[in-house]
């Protein structure tokens, strides 16, 4: 066997390799709807386009007050989490249609409110709760 023939081509498996990457991701980019979504191209099955939301929770006296159980309606199933010591929360939510927020801590009264980022394109929201009043 001569030298020559058993040299490996550079050249030719470079361009063979490549062109399948190129062939490959253009087949992910196509069929693939995160991806597709995530290079520009729009269809139905991207979604909706979600946005930040912050919440900073307080007392009536404009306290931050943390561990307020916060629960978000949109998509799916009911997303819940809990403020920090400082009464933040911020939660992802579709950038259209009507989001229910349901706040609840013991010794304070549940709270619900909307949230439409299409009406309104505040994206942090501050909410003071009222102590419950004990009755004797």
């Amino acid at each position: 066997m001569s030298n020559a023939s058993s040299q490996f081509n550079y050249t030719k498996w470079g361009f063979i390799v490549g062109t399948s990457i190129a062939l490959i991701t253009i087949v992910v980019s196509v069929f693939v709807p995160e991806v597709r979504c995530s290079v520009g191209f729009k269809s139905e099955a991207c979604g909706e386009q979600m946005k930040t939301v912050e919440l900073i929770t307080q007392t009536e006296l404009g306290e931050r007050l943390g561990g307020v159980r916060v629960q978000v309606n949109s998509l799916g199933a009911p997303e819940t989490q809990w403020t920090d010591e400082n009464g933040y929360a911020k939660a992802k939510i579709p950038s259209k249609g009507d989001v229910v927020v349901n706040l609840s801590k013991e010794g304070y009264p549940t709270q619900n409110f909307v949230i439409n980022l299409e009406n309104e394109q505040i994206t942090n929201k501050t909410i003071r709760l009222k102590k419950l009043e004990i009755r004797k």
